[in-house]
């Protein structure tokens, strides 16, 4: 309902622009997740921002009212964009597109280290619409794997998906919140963990294929942990 809600007001806003004053808005915001992504959340200044697009300070200030509002505008229609693209991926099976979800959104973070970022340090009042986009990927999925059948009996999908969110979206914004916390981490690594959790939560809440496919990757992991470590131990002897 949020989201609905969320385009409803953007469609109602745009009504009400002009056209230029639309492609104008545009700019700024293409503009400001450029600098987002190049120089950081808090390298952003409206200065710098009103030059590229062309724009004055005041007219920034004007259209959006702050600094903030206009930085969280520009990431929420990044951030809607992008799940949106992820929800149209058609993929059969109920745990693959859960895969999907989880790479795609880690292989895109990766790619854009500085917006991540500014999306983990928001405040928690302005989280609440972006968490409902997030929840929406993870309920499209989750509804797959129960019209597969592969749900336990008892299971209710609504606490299955708050469940899963917090999980999931705990160690991604413990990754990605701080200055320097994915400074030198490893993304294969990261998403692998990531996955880690996701099939703990599974495993513990399906049956049938789902099951068999979170419980065939948690073993993985674990050996493949194993081996790693193994590999390091037997490294430092012959050192």
């Amino acid at each position: 309902m949020r989201l609905i809600k969320l385009l409803r007001e953007k469609f109602k806003l745009l009504k009400i622009l002009t056209e230029r004053q639309f492609q104008r808005r545009e700019k700024i915001l293409s503009t400001a997740r450029r600098l987002i992504e190049q120089e950081g959340y808090q390298g952003v200044t409206m200065r710098e921002l009103a030059r590229r697009s062309s724009v004055t300070p005041k007219t920034l200030y004007d259209q959006f009212g702050s600094k903030d509002k206009l930085l969280l505008t520009a990431m929420k229609e990044r951030f809607r964009h992008t799940y949106e693209a992820i929800a149209a991926e058609e993929i059969k099976v109920g745990f693959d597109k859960l895969v999907f979800v989880l790479d795609t959104v880690m292989e895109i973070s990766a790619k854009n280290l500085n917006f991540a970022r500014g999306i983990a340090a928001l405040k928690a009042s302005d989280h609440r619409d972006l968490v409902e986009i997030r929840k929406l990927a993870y309920l499209q999925a989750l509804s797959q794997i129960r019209d597969e059948g592969d749900f336990l009996d008892w299971v209710n999908i609504d606490v299955m998906l708050e469940t899963f969110y917090r999980a999931v979206s705990g160690l991604y914004f413990s990754w990605f919140s701080g200055a320097s916390g994915t400074v030198g981490l490893d993304f294969e690594e990261l998403t692998g963990a990531l996955k880690l959790h996701a099939c703990l939560v599974l495993a513990a809440y399906t049956k049938g294929n789902t099951h068999s496919k979170a419980m065939e990757y948690v073993k993985a992991y674990a050996k493949n942990s194993t081996d790693q470590t193994a590999d390091s131990f037997r490294d430092s002897l012959i050192s």
